[in-house]
């Protein structure tokens, strides 16, 4: 049977490896382990992950900073099940599954590849420019599965005088979900003046030290920001954000995304080109 685990990195998706039945894989820091996990607080030779008895047996390799499972410090022991481990401080969910169900979720995969290629491709400057925001908050909703969205614009990039790295103020343009807790300007304004998208899953099953304890309080569990880049300057961004627990983000979602957002960048540069968007923005926030 074979075994999936994902590790969730501090503000980064979660990385999916499968594991086959039958080997033995080490984890750990160093880039000779056969699952690198680029973390300091992982040990170079952290865990070993063995397959070969027919069942899967994980065991700390004497690591610094130790290995918990379900919050229980592990030495070693035979997975019975899908479980959260705490890796030196790391996230990660081991799950074993069936052959079966390996591939139904690579047939998944392709399926919401398949899909975020026909949302991209409605998305185009030929729209309304109200038409086309509700589209993109639509399909950021699907491929993120939140519950919110918003998408943010610079004034400067509306009025056309961007240059490379000057925001201006941050507008909200749509909203679709529940207009409270407000979404996280904080990280919506770094998003935006550093170009880098933010990623923060809600890893609490693994016990794990939460890297943004100022949005759990504030009722969001997890989110994503991404930003919208054309020709080198930062229109504004896309926020999805989730209030129920156990929403984790993962390489594919980030890839699906991000493909997203630069479909958007380029449709909104053209809604902006036509002067739409300043129409909006004098409106703003529209909530639907």
């Amino acid at each position: 049977m074979p075994l999936k685990l994902t590790v969730f990195p501090p503000d980064l998706p979660g990385r999916q490896v499968v594991l086959s039945e039958g080997c033995r894989y080490l984890l750990g820091r160093s880039p000779e382990a056969d699952v690198v996990v680029a973390d300091g607080r992982v040990s170079g030779r952290h865990l070993l992950i063995d397959g070969r008895s027919g069942s899967w047996r994980i065991s700390d390799q004497a690591s610094k900073n130790g290995t918990r499972i379900a919050g229980r410090p592990l030495d070693s022991t035979t997975l019975e099940g899908p479980v959260w481990l705490n890796i030196g401080g790391v996230p990660a969910f081991a799950e074993p599954q069936s052959r079966q169900a390996t591939r139904a979720d690579e047939q998944s995969q392709e399926r919401r590849r398949a899909a975020a290629a026909t949302l991209n491709q409605g998305l185009h400057g030929d729209l309304a420019a109200r038409i086309l925001l509700k589209r993109c908050l639509d399909a950021l909703l699907q491929l993120s599965g939140c519950e919110r969205a918003c998408i943010w614009m610079s004034g400067a990039a509306m009025s056309g005088n961007t240059m490379s790295g000057d925001t201006g103020a941050l507008r909200p343009l749509m909203l679709r979900g529940a207009a409270r807790p407000r979404p996280s300007r904080s990280v919506i304004e770094t998003v935006a003046a550093t170009g880098k998208h933010c990623i923060a899953s809600d890893t609490a099953g693994a016990e794990a030290e939460l890297q943004r304890g100022s949005i759990e309080r504030g009722g969001i569990r997890a989110l994503v920001v991404l930003p919208l880049i054309t020709r080198g300057r930062c229109l504004g961004v896309l926020y999805a954000d989730s209030l129920s627990p156990g929403k984790l983000f993962t390489e594919l979602d980030i890839d699906l995304l991000s493909g997203l957002a630069a479909q958007t960048s380029v449709a909104l540069a053209v809604s902006r080109l036509r002067g739409e968007l300043d129409g909006l923005a004098a409106s703003a926030p529209l909530h639907t």
